[in-house]
């Protein structure tokens, strides 16, 4: 017995000598045969978990080093680099143990309280991973991470100002901290300081110009700003970055992309929709201009669109995404077409309205699903898809919402997709009529909106159909809008009869509707 302890000793002794010298083959392979004679060797067990993670093996480093914890259970470095791995794998809840039992084992671990952040942010617990973070700067203050990670989680908390003087001290510990001047322009927008958002998105240009999100956040506050021309250039960088949520809307062809400098005459282009419905129905306008160049056009979107775009004029063929598509010499996104084209005045983006049009058969069909009209309608829709990064603040609870009854209009709800809270709600409130389970796609709703007086909706893709046919409609912005609607404006280029109502304070729909309650009494008093 003693005779293969020595052996598994003199083992594990070369093998850390060649750990610590990376060379990690020759050390691995020590390992193995020292665990080969000797199976429980804690050290053995816990350097073979180190080597593992170290080499990006993370698997094989938390079936080591959760051996090696059951065999040694006061061993902070085991169950610090468990976690890590564990983290690394995604396996939050068990790296959140092993990271606590470091701490009480050893509660001055910087990593232990960093990852522990970590961990506690990637399953949304934002308060606990600040304390996290804060713990870990109480032993470190020089640690731009730990200040960076903490700015990210006081962001998803909304605690915009918190957060930028968090990237703000990352950034004077780590001058050339790309991501922090990235992110920190992000929460400027969301305080509306546009300007220095820029400047912050420029920062993190001069020191990384291929920064993709960099550059899609400047895109974004140009074109909020009205600077179509930089804003569109910039727009292009969503493609670049695989970090972006539309890169997997990334298409590859063999036909070259058309960005405006080939002529189309005779020629066939592939346009096709890339991003969310509002967006397809905003930009398809420019189908238009595309045909005038003497293109013929195919156009690609989504399903539920292929109806109502069927009345768009200049486009030869529709398609639904998914279909095949048939032979053509050029492609384009819909969102790309205002580099294209040139689309930076009022001029170009109005093309000309309306641009839709809903067919008679829906015209019928909506009327006698209406029945006889006896006051105004008015169309309401308060939330947009659950699922957008930006619902929280663009969406009006119905209850505020439901404000907005009064007996000289009938409120009739142009919303599709209807929670059960919600639900609940509207069958206290029968004078609002429903036909959430008749709107089987954008024919209907576009049919509905047209038998409508007056159509009244928070940013989604409602606005789109109503605006897209020259429907009176009233738009309901937060405080810090999409950068389609510019800022400061009661008006829009893109849809001439729309009406914007803006947040003054975020969040506080109150006096949005407050507004629009007394300019409903006035355009509907007897």
């Amino acid at each position: 017995m003693n005779e293969i302890k020595a052996t598994s000793n003199q083992l594990l002794a070369k093998a850390v000598s060649f750990h610590q010298n990376n060379e990690f083959i020759d050390a691995r392979k020590l390992y193995k045969q020292c665990l080969s004679i000797d199976p429980n060797n804690f050290d053995c067990l816990y350097f073979l978990g180190l080597l593992y993670a170290q080499t990006g093996e993370f698997q094989k480093a938390v079936n080591s080093l959760s051996k090696a914890s059951e065999l040694n259970p006061n061993h902070p470095a085991t169950f610090s680099t468990l976690g890590f791995a564990q983290l690394e794998l995604k396996e939050y809840l068990p790296a959140i143990d092993s990271f606590r039992r470091t701490i009480k084992l050893q509660p001055n671990l910087v990593d232990a309280h960093y990852n522990l952040g970590n961990a506690l942010q990637d399953t949304h617990h934002h308060l606990e991973a600040i304390a996290s973070y804060d713990a870990a700067l109480q032993l470190q203050k020089n640690n731009p991470n730990i200040y960076f990670n903490k700015a990210n989680s006081l962001r998803y908390l909304k605690d915009f100002e918190a957060a930028i003087q968090a990237y703000d001290q990352a950034l004077f510990i780590e001058p050339n901290f790309a991501e922090a001047y990235c992110n920190k322009a992000g929460c400027l927008e969301q305080i509306g300081a546009y300007e220095e958002a820029i400047t912050a998105c420029k920062q993190a240009l001069s020191i990384d110009p291929n920064f993709a999100t960099a550059h899609w956040n400047l895109a974004f506050c140009y074109l909020l700003l009205g600077d179509f021309e930089n804003g569109w250039k910039e727009h292009e960088w969503r493609w670049v970055s695989p970090d972006l949520p539309i890169h997997q809307e990334r298409r590859n062809f063999d036909q070259p992309l058309w960005l405006g400098q080939e002529s189309l005459f005779n020629k066939t282009i592939f346009l096709y929709a890339e991003q969310g419905l509002g967006d397809t129905l905003q930009f398809s306008r420019f189908a238009i201009q595309v045909k005038r160049l003497g293109a013929k056009v195919i156009l690609e979107v989504q399903k539920p669109l292929v109806s109502l775009l069927s009345s768009l004029t200049g486009v030869d063929q529709i398609i639904s995404k998914g279909e095949a598509a048939p032979a053509f010499d050029y492609q384009c996104p819909l969102m790309s077409l205002p580099l294209a084209l040139r689309a930076y005045s009022k001029e170009a983006m109005n093309i000309s309205s309306p641009y839709l049009h809903t067919s008679k058969e829906s015209l019928s069909k909506w009327e006698s699903i209406l029945g006889k009209k006896t006051k105004p309608r008015v169309g309401i829709v308060w939330s947009g898809n659950p699922d957008h990064h930006n619902d929280w603040n663009r969406s009006i609870p119905l209850d505020q919402l439901l404000q907005l009854s009064s007996s000289k209009y009938q409120l009739v709800s142009v919303q599709k997709n209807i929670s059960a809270a919600d639900r609940t709600l509207l069958e206290a409130h029968p004078e609002v009529l429903r036909f959430d389970n008749d709107l089987h796609d954008f024919s209907d709703t576009a049919a509905l909106c047209e038998l409508l007086d007056l159509v009244i909706t928070v940013d989604t893709s409602v606005a789109h159909v109503a605006g897209s046919l020259g429907k009176e409609t009233w738009l309901l912005l937060p405080k810090n809008p999409d950068w389609r609607w510019l800022l400061n404006r009661a008006d829009t280029d893109w849809y001439p009869n729309t009406r914007i109502y803006r947040q003054k304070e975020l969040l506080n729909w109150a006096p949005v509707i407050d507004q629009v309650k007394n300019d409903l009494n006035t355009a509907f008093s007897v």
